[in-house]
């Protein structure tokens, strides 16, 4: 029942997503996070990664997008990435103001997973942020992923809304719907 249910809705309103957003400001005097794997990379280091999955995703690099990497003995094994200004545009999902910024993909290679190492990028990544001058940072996630949600919570982000993308009848241009749940 369950399952044809999903199906008469999936035939109806196309392909669909449910996200929840979460948001933190950021304090450039936050302290910071020592471990020496953690660092800023850019698309060449994913380009350059032994990984083919970290390489599949060096499109994420680029201008109006910052990236956190870590490593396990030199090698990069996971990946983070904010975009902001033009280049969110692309996406323009959740509105951004000057000086914020979102989270657009996170990843870590299936070996290196179970030891907190995306938690630690989240927190390297909002000092890096802070230091660049962006004061808030939005991360979207599935409405379901408890993983994403308990490493987001985690990094002290706080849920501030729902956003509801609808593509009926496979149309171009999907229709999307922003709740917000507290004030910023």
């Amino acid at each position: 029942m369950k399952e044809a249910f999903k199906k008469c809705l999936r035939a109806l309103l196309g392909d669909y997503g449910i996200y929840r957003v979460f948001a933190a400001d950021l304090d450039p005097s936050q302290s910071a996070i020592e471990d020496p794997n953690l660092c800023e990379i850019d698309q060449n280091d994913m380009l350059n990664a032994d990984s083919p999955e970290l390489r599949d995703q060096a499109w994420y690099g680029g201008e109006g997008s910052i990236g956190v990497g870590y490593r396990l003995n030199g090698r990069l094994v996971a990946a983070r990435w904010a975009w902001y200004g033009d280049r969110y545009k692309q996406r323009n999902f959740w509105p951004l103001k000057e000086r914020e910024a979102k989270i657009v993909h996170s990843f870590v290679l299936p070996e290196a997973r179970g030891r907190g190492i995306a938690t630690k990028m989240g927190s390297y990544g909002d000092q890096l942020f802070a230091k660049k001058g962006f004061v808030r940072i939005y991360t979207r996630i599935w409405y379901n992923h408890t993983a994403s949600i308990r490493v987001t919570k985690k990094n002290g982000r706080r849920q501030i809304g729902w956003g509801v993308e609808l593509n009926p009848f496979r149309s171009k241009k999907p229709i999307k719907l922003i709740f917000k749940t507290i004030a910023k």
